[in-house]
C-alpha cells in the first residue's frame, strides 16, 4: 500500500469517526429532548389529574378481587397508601350503603354486555365525611373478545353535588313560596304568556292554569286597562326597568279584580333561553274599597265643616251688605259711594269664595297636553318678577338644560304655580329670595318641581291644618286656595308637601307623573 493510498483510507477513517460522533451526540440531544418532553407531560398530566380530582385505576377481571390505583385515588379516598390495599371489597366496603348495592350491580351489568361503565356513587372516608364520586370505565377485551379488564377514572365532585342539593333546597323553597302564597306569582314568556303560575291565580281569578295558558296576559285585563299594560309592558322590554303598577282584570265571573303588580325583566341565561318576565301581584280591592269608605266618610265630615265654614264666611260679607243697605236710606250722596265701594268689594269678597268652592268641588276640564316643564315655569316667572321686584324679592331658578315634560292641563298647573308663589312672596315681608328647582325622579318615574323662600316660616299647629278649607293664617285668605291645589294635582295625579321652620323659611315640593319626552331649552 502506497503512502497515498494509506493517507486517503486515514482521511476516511476519520470522516466516518466525525460522522458516527455527529450522529451519536445528535442521537442523544434528541434522546434528552424527548425525556424532558416525556417527563413534562407526566407531570402535566398529574397536575392535571391532581387539580381535576381525577384518578384512574384498572380492575383485573381474571384476577378476583385485583385492582390498580393511581396515586390520586388514595389522596381522593382519604387513605394512606402505606396501610391500604385497594380492592374491589375494600371499595364496596367504603361505600355508603344506599350505593353500595347498587354500583355493585351496575358493575357487574356493564361487565357481562361489555358495555361502558358510568355510575355516581358516595364513599364514606375514614374521617367520616362524604365523598361524592363520578367513575367511568371502559372493558378491554383479549383477541377472543373475553372481558379482561377494567379501565376507568374516579373523579371527586363533592362540590359540584353539595351545590346541586343547595340549589335543589332553594328550588324546593322557591316551589313552596309560589304554592303557598297568597300574591299571585308568575313567570310570563316576552309575549306574555304563562310559563309558571301560582296556584293563586286560580283561587283568585277563577280561571284554571289550563285557561291562563291558552292565551296571554293581555286576554283577562280589564278592556279601558288593556292599552295602558300594554304600554307599560313594551317599556319594560325596551328599558329592562320594571315599577309597580296597578291594573283592573276581570275574573271568570266577569267581576272587576285590582291588582298591585310589580314586574321584573329576568335577562336570558348563559344557556340560550330567552328572557322572561317576573310578575308578582297583589289583590288591592278591598283595601281601595275601605279607602275609597274612608274617603266618602271623610267628604261627609267635610261637608258639615265647609257648610259651617260657607255660612261663617258668606254671612259676614252679607251682614255687612245688609248694615250699608240700611245706613244708605238715611245717607248723603257721597257715603253711598263710598258705602257702594264697600258693598263691592264684599260681593267681589262672596264671588271669590263661591268660584273657589265650585273649583274644590268638581274642577273643570280643560285640555290635556304635554307641557314642557322648564319653559312653564319659566313663563310663570316673568309673570311674577314685576311683583316680586316691588317686595324686593329676588326669584332664582335652577332648571336643567333638557326640559322634563308632564301631561295635563296647563291652565290649571298655571294656578297652582301662582298660587304657591303668592304665598311665598307674602311670606317675605321684608325682601328676600325664592329659589324654583326642578329635579327628575326616576325610581318613581316623576318630576319633582320644589318652591323654596327664606321667609318667615310657618309654625307646626299652622302647618299640620294647611290644606282644610277656610283655615287660612293670612287676615285676607279664604283658605280654600292650598285646597283648590290640592284638588288639581290630584286630578294630575300628582302630590303637594310642604315643610317649614318659623324663621327659617318654607319649601313646598309638587310631584307630578313624567312623561317620556323631552325637550331642549
Amino acid at each position: 500500500m502506497t503512502l497515498t493510498q494509506t493517507l486517503l483510507l486515514t482521511i476516511f477513517g476519520v470522516g466516518l469517526l466525525s460522522l458516527f460522533l455527529f450522529q451519536t451526540l445528535h442521537f442523544r440531544r434528541r434522546t434528552h429532548l424527548l425525556k424532558s418532553s416525556m417527563n413534562y407531560t407526566v407531570k402535566s398530566y398529574q397536575d392535571i389529574k391532581r387539580i381535576a380530582k381525577l384518578g384512574s385505576y384498572r380492575i383485573h377481571l381474571k384476577e378476583y378481587n385485583a385492582l390498580y390505583w393511581s396515586p390520586e385515588l388514595y389522596e381522593i379516598f382519604g387513605v394512606d397508601p402505606l396501610t391500604f390495599q385497594p380492592s374491589l371489597n375494600s371499595v364496596i366496603a367504603m361505600m355508603h350503603p344506599s350505593d353500595a348495592e347498587s354500583g355493585s350491580k351496575t358493575l357487574l351489568q356493564a361487565v357481562k354486555n361489555k358495555e361502558c361503565y358510568d355510575n355516581h356513587y358516595r364513599i364514606i372516608r375514614p374521617d367520616g365525611s362524604i365523598c361524592y364520586g363520578h367513575t367511568r370505565a371502559e372493558i378491554v377485551v383479549d383477541e377472543n373478545a373475553e372481558p379482561v379488564y377494567l379501565l376507568g377514572t374516579f373523579q371527586d365532585i363533592t362540590d359540584l353535588a353539595t351545590m346541586q342539593q343547595e340549589l335543589a333546597a332553594v328550588h324546593r323553597k322557591l316551589e313552596n313560596i309560589i304554592e303557598h302564597s297568597s300574591d299571585l306569582i308568575a313567570v310570563f314568556d316576552l309575549d306574555g304568556r304563562a310559563i309558571i303560575l301560582s296556584p293563586s291565580h286560580e283561587t283568585l281569578l277563577g280561571y284554571t292554569p289550563d285557561r291562563m295558558r291558552q292565551g296571554t296576559l293581555f286576554d283577562f285585563i280589564h278592556p279601558d286597562d288593556r292599552q295602558e299594560l300594554l304600554n307599560a309592558w313594551q317599556c319594560l322590554l325596551k328599558s329592562g326597568k320594571g315599577r309597580q303598577r296597578t291594573f283592573r282584570f276581570l275574573d271568570a265571573q266577569k267581576r272587576t279584580i285590582i291588582l298591585e303588580i310589580q314586574t321584573v325583566l329576568i335577562p336570558p341565561a348563559q344557556t340560550g333561553e330567552r328572557a322572561t318576565v317576573l310578575s308578582i301581584s297583589r289583590d288591592i280591592t278591598a283595601r281601595l274599597n275601605a279607602e275609597e269608605a274612608v274617603r266618602k266618610a271623610d267628604r261627609l265630615s267635610a261637608v258639615g265643616q265647609m257648610a259651617a265654614g260657607i255660612a261663617h264666611e258668606i254671612r259676614n260679607p252679607l251682614t255687612t251688605l245688609r248694615g250699608f243697605l240700611e245706613l244708605m236710606d238715611f245717607a248723603s250722596e257721597e257715603s253711598i259711594q263710598r258705602y257702594t265701594t264697600i258693598m263691592k268689594s264684599e260681593i267681589e269678597h262672596i264671588n271669590t269664595i263661591v268660584e273657589e268652592l265650585l273649583m274644590l268641588a268638581k274642577p273643570t276640564r280643560g285640555d290635556a297636553r304635554h307641557i314642557s316643564i322648564v319653559p312653564f315655569l319659566r313663563e310663570i316667572t316673568n309673570l311674577m318678577n314685576p311683583q316680586a321686584m316691588l317686595e324686593r324679592v329676588e326669584i332664582y331658578s335652577h332648571f336643567p338644560d333638557v326640559s322634563p315634560c308632564v301631561y295635563g292641563d296647563e291652565q290649571h298647573l298655571r294656578q297652582v304655580m301662582i298660587n304657591i308663589m303668592k304665598n311665598s312672596l307674602e311670606a317675605l315681608h321684608d325682601g328676600g329670595h325664592i329659589t324654583l328647582a326642578i329635579r327628575e325622579e326616576t325610581d318613581s318615574n316623576q318630576v319633582l318641581i320644589s318652591v323654596t323662600d327664606n321667609g318667615i316660616g310657618i309654625h307646626p299647629d299652622d302647618l299640620a291644618r294647611l290644606g282644610e278649607p277656610f283655615y287660612t293664617t293670612k287676615s285676607t285668605g279664604t283658605g280654600l286656595g292650598l285646597a283648590v291645589c290640592q284638588q288639581i294635582l290630584e286630578s294630575h295625579n300628582g302630590s303637594i308637601h310642604i315643610s317649614s321652620e318659623v324663621g327659617v323659611g318654607t319649601q313646598i315640593e309638587i310631584r307630578l307623573p313624567r312623561c317620556t319626552l323631552h325637550t331642549y331649552v
